[in-house]
């Protein structure tokens, strides 16, 4: 049990690095940035292996596949080294971009801890499935914006699995990570959100034929007010609000997923919030 526990600290920590970095400093009342002289893009990377025990039995298997943002020169290559002050800057949103990352993908340590704790668990059990650990992630870019996705999904020895929504926001003009509820800009934004989706909540329910604080816990309009706290990204049709099981609801409902398009939001938002998410281009 004492190994469990340890290795569900380790799994949380892991997954928190994420949240941990997001910095909420978009503001539309910036003044406006001129075009980078780079091309911002942005490629998914793949970590994954398998790893066996003395006897060659298969006891754990990671796959974490993140995105990398890389700055395109004029001529075509990636900028990796700074000839001006400009592309100093450059170099900083690289990094700023990546640092949330780094734990899934960067740093040998973390998955060093994960297989040790899977070859302990074997020692300890007679258990033979391997510990699983993925984490995927979907990527939608504008010229200012890019909003990733991530499903992170683990088994370590307990009684079922677990998964975990994730997002990150990010701003490409200040080169930071930031809270969607920031686009609110004065309108009113964050609370007809948090009215759209209890009542999307309240038909999803019905159509379960429930109550809704049955259907979800009896908090749910709560919890639902803070949804900038959870998973929320954009792609090309709109907005996902999005709780990984136990936030908004038992496990056994699964992920609470709400959509809401951009038809919706772009009455809602400023012309410079909606040329951000690329709304219309």
């Amino acid at each position: 049990m004492g190994t469990m526990i340890a290795m569900l600290l380790v799994l949380s920590a892991l997954a928190g690095c994420a949240n941990e970095s997001m910095v909420n400093v978009r503001n539309a009342a910036l003044p406006a940035q001129e075009e980078p002289a780079v091309t911002w893009v942005v490629e998914l990377e793949t970590v994954a292996d398998t790893v066996s025990n003395e006897k060659g039995q298969e006891i754990a298997a990671y796959s974490y596949t993140v995105p990398a943002l890389y700055a395109v020169l004029p001529d075509g290559s990636r900028l990796e080294e700074a000839q001006t002050e400009e592309e100093a800057r450059y170099l900083e949103i690289m990094a700023a971009f990546d640092e949330p990352f780094s734990a899934w993908i960067g740093e040998a340590e973390k998955r060093d801890e994960f297989t040790g704790m899977a070859k302990e668990y074997w020692m300890e059990t007679l258990h033979g499935s391997p510990f699983t650990d993925e984490l995927t992630c979907t990527v939608y870019q504008t010229a200012h914006l890019v909003s990733i996705s991530g499903v992170y999904y683990s088994w370590a020895g307990g009684a079922h699995p677990n998964t975990s929504l994730y997002s990150w926001n990010f701003d490409l003009d200040t080169g930071s990570f930031f809270d969607p509820q920031l686009l609110e800009e004065g309108s009113g934004l964050g609370a007809a959100v948090h009215a759209e989706l209890s009542r999307q909540a309240r038909e999803r329910a019905a159509e379960a034929g429930m109550k809704p604080e049955d259907f979800f816990w009896s908090n749910y309009d709560d919890i639902l007010q803070e949804w900038s706290n959870y998973a929320v990204s954009f792609d090309e049709s709109g907005m996902t609000v999005a709780f990984s099981p136990y936030e908004l609801a038992c496990y056994a409902a699964g992920e609470q997923i709400f959509r809401i398009p951009y038809d919706w939001l772009a009455p809602r938002l400023s012309p410079a919030a909606q040329s951000f998410l690329g709304i219309g281009q």
